[in-house]
């Protein structure tokens, strides 16, 4: 009789989880997935040689042979930010397909080129609503020689 008893105790104990789990589930309420932050991971450059010979796309040297359209396309800043009509179609940061026009109006006294600097300068110095903190540090560096021609372009996007 007590086996019979402690199965019946169980039994019971596992129907209420049961109950519990679904009306846990089905409460109406919206669950709330946390945001992933992505993390900035920079690769290995190979440093230049000084020969001129092959190096063109080592550290502080210019993708030349490309438009500068090409060389933003080639960035990290591609994979999170969008430009409508181009290859850049991230959706972590702002859209910068007019940002050489809504730049001007971010910061009072900024021209759109001084925004723009100053947002990959100091990613931080300005957010745009809606938008987190999670520009990475340091990408003035990582875009090297490739930095000016960039932002040449991006105040180009009118």
């Amino acid at each position: 009789m007590r086996e019979f008893s402690m199965i019946r105790l169980l039994s019971m104990f596992m129907f209420f989880i049961l109950v519990f789990s679904i009306g846990c589930l089905s409460s109406g309420e919206e669950t709330v997935v946390p945001a992933v932050t992505p993390t900035f991971v920079p690769t290995a450059v190979e440093k230049s040689s000084g020969t001129g010979h092959g190096d063109s796309h080592s550290s502080g040297a210019t993708q030349s042979d490309k438009s500068p359209e090409e060389m933003f396309a080639g960035t990290i800043c591609a994979s999170c930010h969008k430009i409508e009509g181009t290859g850049a179609q991230g959706i972590t940061g702002p859209e910068l397909t007019n940002i050489g026009t809504i730049g001007a109006s971010r910061i009072s006294g900024y021209s759109a080129e001084e925004y723009i600097r100053e947002s990959i300068i100091e990613p931080d110095a300005y957010l745009v609503e809606g938008y987190g903190n999670l520009m990475p540090a340091g990408l003035k560096d990582l875009l090297g020689a490739d930095y000016e021609p960039i932002i040449t372009y991006l105040v180009s996007l009118k």
